[in-house]
């Protein structure tokens, strides 16, 4: 079966949890992530953060970085003549290059040209800002950040890394099948996905059964 013939059912669910060693009833983790609606207000808050903090929430949200993935980004790896931008994985050693949309491509290249008029240029995109650092900017400092715009956008209880799950989240939202989505993620196992079709799957199929209820009422 080929990848746009894979299809994802409460069945192949199932499945999934036997081959992973799990009976049907038994849990299986969930990502946590960030609803259409707190994406909104984040990324609302974060445009008035400076243009390149919110090139780095946008680039972690768009292309489901992880936040040392995104702090380490180079320039290197930004690919001017195809307009993309080459992602390395950090687990398992995966690499996928990204096609950048003209939304993130031209704020990324405002920030090269920034970098470019720098007495000494920096290799990373996100360059630490310590003066005199030659260093890229810290998880840490990424982290913070990603807090901070949650508290202005009134968001709790969420971690930069669903930024992450919620670029997985939108695409199962959107029907992609688990093929894509663990491509997109940089997943080599099709297992390492499955927690994000979870509850799209679960809330399909809790649908259908009200439909099929409704006929008796």
């Amino acid at each position: 079966m080929n990848d746009e013939q894979t299809v994802v059912t409460p069945v192949a669910v199932a499945a999934q949890r036997r081959k992973a060693g799990r009976p049907f009833g038994s849990k299986i983790r969930r990502s946590r992530f960030l609803t259409e609606a707190e994406l909104a207000l984040f990324m609302k808050a974060a445009h008035h953060e400076a243009a390149e903090d919110w090139l780095l929430m946008s680039l972690t949200y768009a292309f489901a970085l992880r936040v040392t993935e995104a702090v380490t980004l180079r320039w290197e790896d930004v690919n001017v003549s195809s307009r993309q931008l080459t992602v390395r994985g950090l687990k398992r050693g995966a690499v996928r290059a990204y096609d950048v949309l003209d939304e993130l491509w031209v704020p990324l290249m405002r920030l090269s040209k920034r970098n470019a008029r720098r007495p000494v240029p920096s290799e990373w995109v996100f360059a630490a800002r310590q003066r005199g650092s030659a260093d890229h900017l810290s998880a840490q400092a990424a982290k913070s950040l990603f807090k901070r715009i949650c508290r202005k956008a009134g968001i709790v209880g969420k971690s930069i890394h669903d930024l992450r799950h919620s670029s997985a989240m939108a695409m199962a939202r959107a029907g992609d099948n688990l093929p894509k989505i663990a491509g997109w993620l940089r997943h080599t196992r099709l297992q390492s996905s499955m927690q994000y079709l979870i509850p799209v799957v679960d809330k399909a199929h809790e649908r259908q059964m009200a439909q099929r209820l409704v006929k008796y009422l």
